[in-house]
């Protein structure tokens, strides 16, 4: 048997065995799941527990045609919607379907490709053929044979409505402010039709196999629970809401390089620093400090011959940077700051003697920053607009104009 791999990026890589069940023949799957840290699991219909190093999924005790849904994920440390793998597990039900023909005749039935019996009418021309259905099969194609006869039909499979979804809760606990996620998969694709009780729910459409929802608590609550029906069928899911608990925030560790373009000089630039998450106002803000050089020239003519200045900078700054939108692992910012560059200029002319000074200046700048996150790393493009002068009684450099960079940032636990 082949083994179902799942892999979706920076999510749990999942190997189920077998891949597929019978039920009442087959008891239990073994499940093998490789993560960077343990992953939380739920399914739709059945258990999974652990069993040393590999989980057991154990299927329900109903017998009949079901498709079970078991994901596995982690929580985003941040506000991004969880890295869910789903696995989807037919669970094929043993039916014994009644077939009516002629006295004696060999009865054979073929279901979803697969054959069943041959099994001979008794003197009144009833046989019973037992059969396996998979999951979402109605319908099975009955052959019967007698006396060089054949004849073909379709007989319908009584089997009951289909599986529920699967929803689950991200993260646990949920912030008051913040909020989280709510993601339904259902067996068929169908959208599902959830309903909260103590939040409100912002539809953000698919998500990956199944479907998204922003998650809202209402003030004051301490559980949220969400009941996601998809058809005639319905789950349920609970989660606890956290409570702050003094806790000021979260230190952001990131690296970025730039490259300017503008004023009388254009070059590239690297940082290093660390922002520090605000709690309250929905966890939005987040002040940062950062240590980096860079380097910039610019060169001219003069009655002597062509001159070129070089200047060395490094800057350290404080910033402030506030999200102003938000969709799904996406987020817009807001960014400015200021702070001191501590420089080295030097200048070479023709027929001239190199000259060299150092000195201190100032820069401030705002900026627009998109991001995306993937589980606790977050990686951004930033439009930054520059205000950083440098003059002293020999030289003006004006660093000033526009900045392009990219960075990643990594969230501690």
């Amino acid at each position: 048997m082949n083994p179902v791999w799942l892999l979706l990026l920076a999510a749990p890589t999942v190997r189920v065995e077998p891949p597929k069940l019978v039920l009442g023949a087959d008891d239990k799957a073994t499940i093998s799941v490789q993560s960077g840290e343990a992953p939380r699991r739920a399914a739709n219909v059945g258990a999974l527990d652990q069993s040393g190093e590999v989980l057991v999924y154990t299927p329900p005790p109903e017998k009949w045609p079901q498709t079970a849904l078991l994901a596995f994920w982690a929580d985003d440390p941040e506000e991004a919607p969880p890295e869910v793998t789903v696995v989807r597990l037919p669970l094929l039900g043993r039916l014994d379907l009644p077939v009516t023909t002629d006295p004696g005749a060999t009865v054979r039935v073929e279901v979803a490709g697969k054959s069943f019996g041959p099994v001979v009418a008794d003197a009144n021309g009833a046989a019973t053929v037992s059969i396996e259905v998979p999951p979402g099969v109605v319908t099975a194609n009955v052959f019967a044979e007698r006396n060089g006869q054949k004849t073909q039909r379709s007989a319908t499979i009584d089997v009951p409505p289909p599986s529920p979804p699967l929803a689950l809760l991200s993260p646990d606990p949920m912030h008051p402010d913040r909020g989280g996620w709510l993601v339904v998969f259902t067996p068929e694709g169908n959208e599902p039709r959830p309903e909260a009780e103590g939040a409100s729910l912002d539809p953000r459409g698919r998500f990956g196999d199944g479907w998204l929802y922003a998650v809202r608590p209402a003030s004051g609550v301490q559980t949220v629970r969400i009941r996601a029906q998809g058809r005639p069928v319905e789950a349920r899911v609970s989660q606890e809401v956290a409570t702050p608990m003094g806790q000021l925030g979260r230190l952001t560790p990131q690296v970025e390089g730039w490259a300017s373009f503008g004023g009388s000089a254009t070059g590239l630039a690297a940082s290093a620093g660390a922002g520090y998450r605000m709690r309250g106002l929905a966890e939005r803000v987040h002040l940062e400090a950062a240590l980096g050089t860079r380097q910039a020239s610019a060169q001219g003519q003069t009655l002597t011959g062509r001159t070129r200045s070089e200047v060395h900078a490094i800057p350290a700054g404080l910033s402030a940077r506030v999200r102003v939108w938000s969709r799904g692992m996406w987020n817009g910012w807001a960014r400015a700051g200021t702070g001191l560059i501590f420089f080295q200029h030097r200048t070479e002319a023709e027929g001239q003697p190199v000259f060299w000074e150092a000195g201190i200046s100032y820069e401030a700048f705002a900026a627009f920053q998109l991001s995306l996150r993937r589980g606790s790393f977050e990686a951004f493009a930033e439009l930054r607009g520059l205000l950083s002068p440098i003059k002293t009684a020999r030289i003006d450099v004006d660093t000033s104009g526009l900045a392009l960079g990219l960075g990643v940032r990594y969230a501690l636990p």
